[in-house]
Protein backbone atom coordinates (compact mmCIF):
# COMPACT_ATOMS: atom_id res chain seq x y z
CA UNK A 1 0.00 0.00 0.00
CA UNK A 2 1.47 3.31 -0.86
CA UNK A 3 1.93 6.07 1.93
CA UNK A 4 -1.23 8.18 0.43
CA UNK A 5 -3.20 5.49 0.27
CA UNK A 6 -2.09 4.28 3.93
CA UNK A 7 -2.70 7.50 5.27
CA UNK A 8 -6.31 7.66 3.68
CA UNK A 9 -7.15 4.40 5.45
CA UNK A 10 -6.25 5.51 8.98
CA UNK A 11 -7.75 8.81 8.59
CA UNK A 12 -10.98 7.16 7.64
CA UNK A 13 -10.32 4.69 10.45
CA UNK A 14 -10.01 7.28 12.87
CA UNK A 15 -12.87 9.43 11.46
CA UNK A 16 -15.59 6.49 12.08
CA UNK A 17 -14.21 5.02 15.58
CA UNK A 18 -14.16 8.94 16.40
CA UNK A 19 -18.02 9.29 15.37
CA UNK A 20 -18.60 5.78 16.80
CA UNK A 21 -17.62 7.11 20.36
CA UNK A 22 -18.64 10.12 20.31
CA UNK A 23 -20.93 10.19 24.01
CA UNK A 24 -22.93 13.27 25.42
CA UNK A 25 -23.19 13.29 28.93
CA UNK A 26 -26.42 13.03 30.63
CA UNK A 27 -27.54 16.76 31.58
CA UNK A 28 -25.18 18.23 29.18
CA UNK A 29 -28.33 19.54 26.63
CA UNK A 30 -29.94 21.61 29.56
CA UNK A 31 -26.81 23.07 31.11
CA UNK A 32 -26.37 24.60 27.88
CA UNK A 33 -29.54 25.73 27.53
CA UNK A 34 -29.39 26.67 31.08
CA UNK A 35 -26.31 29.06 30.24
CA UNK A 36 -27.73 30.18 26.72
CA UNK A 37 -31.32 31.52 28.55
CA UNK A 38 -28.81 33.48 30.86
CA UNK A 39 -27.19 35.19 28.69
CA UNK A 40 -23.87 33.59 28.90
CA UNK A 41 -21.64 32.27 25.85
CA UNK A 42 -20.45 29.06 25.43
CA UNK A 43 -16.72 28.54 24.02
CA UNK A 44 -15.14 25.45 23.48
CA UNK A 45 -11.29 25.26 24.16
CA UNK A 46 -9.60 22.09 23.05
CA UNK A 47 -6.06 21.24 21.40
CA UNK A 48 -7.94 18.58 19.01
CA UNK A 49 -8.18 19.21 15.25
CA UNK A 50 -10.12 22.52 14.20
CA UNK A 51 -12.59 20.17 11.80
CA UNK A 52 -12.62 17.34 13.85
CA UNK A 53 -14.05 19.54 16.66
CA UNK A 54 -16.35 21.27 14.25
CA UNK A 55 -17.71 17.71 12.92
CA UNK A 56 -17.69 16.48 16.94
CA UNK A 57 -19.89 19.35 17.75
CA UNK A 58 -22.21 18.91 14.84
CA UNK A 59 -22.65 15.32 15.83
CA UNK A 60 -23.36 15.51 19.10
CA UNK A 61 -25.93 18.26 19.04
CA UNK A 62 -24.55 20.77 20.36
CA UNK A 63 -23.41 23.70 17.96
CA UNK A 64 -26.14 25.89 18.34
CA UNK A 65 -24.89 26.36 22.06
CA UNK A 66 -21.46 26.70 20.80
CA UNK A 67 -20.25 30.91 20.21
CA UNK A 68 -16.52 29.82 19.94
CA UNK A 69 -14.63 27.06 19.33
CA UNK A 70 -10.75 27.64 19.99
CA UNK A 71 -8.67 24.97 18.56
CA UNK A 72 -4.45 24.64 19.39
CA UNK A 73 -4.48 24.79 15.58
CA UNK A 74 -6.81 27.37 15.21
CA UNK A 75 -5.05 30.06 17.92
CA UNK A 76 -1.42 28.49 17.27
CA UNK A 77 -0.91 27.75 20.97
CA UNK A 78 -1.62 24.83 23.32
CA UNK A 79 -3.62 25.20 26.80
CA UNK A 80 -0.73 24.95 28.54
CA UNK A 81 1.32 27.95 26.76
CA UNK A 82 -1.51 29.70 27.42
CA UNK A 83 -4.52 29.07 24.97
CA UNK A 84 -7.15 30.72 27.57
CA UNK A 85 -5.56 33.96 27.44
CA UNK A 86 -5.90 33.77 23.70
CA UNK A 87 -9.52 33.03 24.24
CA UNK A 88 -10.28 35.28 26.75
CA UNK A 89 -9.45 38.06 24.25
CA UNK A 90 -11.48 36.66 21.46
CA UNK A 91 -14.34 36.89 23.19
CA UNK A 92 -14.19 39.75 25.17
CA UNK A 93 -14.08 38.22 28.50
CA UNK A 94 -11.95 38.52 31.91
CA UNK A 95 -11.16 35.58 33.69
CA UNK A 96 -13.55 35.96 36.48
CA UNK A 97 -16.38 36.16 34.06
CA UNK A 98 -15.70 32.59 33.21
CA UNK A 99 -16.74 29.01 34.39
CA UNK A 100 -14.39 25.97 33.08
CA UNK A 101 -15.75 22.58 33.03
CA UNK A 102 -13.27 19.99 31.58
CA UNK A 103 -13.78 16.66 30.44
CA UNK A 104 -11.37 14.26 32.43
Amino acid sequence: MQDDQLMGALLECYEQTLMQNLELKDGAVTLLQTVKANGKHIAVVTEGPQDAQERTIEALGIARFVDYLATKNGLGVAKVDGMFGHVLQRVGARAEEVVVVGDS
